[in-house]
């Protein structure tokens, strides 16, 4: 006679692999860190802002992080993997979204292309430039902090509802693949622990 303590440990097991497979816990641990970089960036804004000299090398890492992680990395799994599943298990409750997602996406893009302008400064910044790199830095991470706090409310949800085990699975090698050959979350990690106590 079999144990039903027995099948309920089976069955939590089972369970608790799913969540560890799912998509948006990769996604969410990608959140994770770029809030912390964020983090950063907001305390050499709120340094600059106090009149501190600019710090070139920090501003670097930090944008360096966040153009090549977060954008090239986390978004592209986001908008060419993630949205495209959702579309083809013709989830209709996430169409009027996708638009709004993708246009938080190419408007962070474009405000940390801005930031990059003051990656390599060839000279000590004015009083004005640093305000500009105060305010774009600021509105930056005031955008992503709350794009990625919309994701994590609406849309991963939905994909964790609709999305098939067996897809999440596929996702997720997908997702290695994008990764294949760049600088792995860990790494990052170690950089961003380096800034933050820097």
């Amino acid at each position: 006679m079999l144990d039903p303590r027995a099948l309920r440990r089976s069955h939590l097991s089972r369970e608790g692999t799913l969540v560890q497979c799912r998509v948006t816990s990769s996604l969410r641990e990608d959140h994770a860190l770029i809030r912390r970089a964020v983090a950063v960036l907001r305390r050499i804004t709120l340094e600059v802002g106090a009149g501190a000299r600019f710090p070139a090398a920090a501003v670097a890492a930090v944008a360096g992080f966040l153009r090549e992680f977060a954008e090239h990395q986390h978004h592209r799994k986001e908008e060419s993997l993630l949205l495209a599943t959702l579309a083809a298990h013709s989830a209709d409750d996430a169409a009027e979204n996708v638009g709004e997602l993708l246009r938080d996406h190419e408007e962070t893009r474009e405000l940390l292309y801005t930031l990059t302008l003051f990656w390599e400064p060839t000279h000590a910044l004015t009083g004005e430039e640093s305000c500009a790199f105060v305010q774009v830095a600021r509105t930056y991470a005031d955008r992503i902090e709350r794009h990625m706090a919309e994701e994590e409310c609406r849309f991963f949800p939905l994909a964790d509802r609709v999305i098939p085990g067996d897809e999440q699975l596929d996702l997720r090698e997908r997702f290695a693949s994008l990764d294949a050959g760049r600088r792995t979350r860990a790494q990052w990690t170690e950089v961003i622990a380096e800034l933050e106590h820097a």
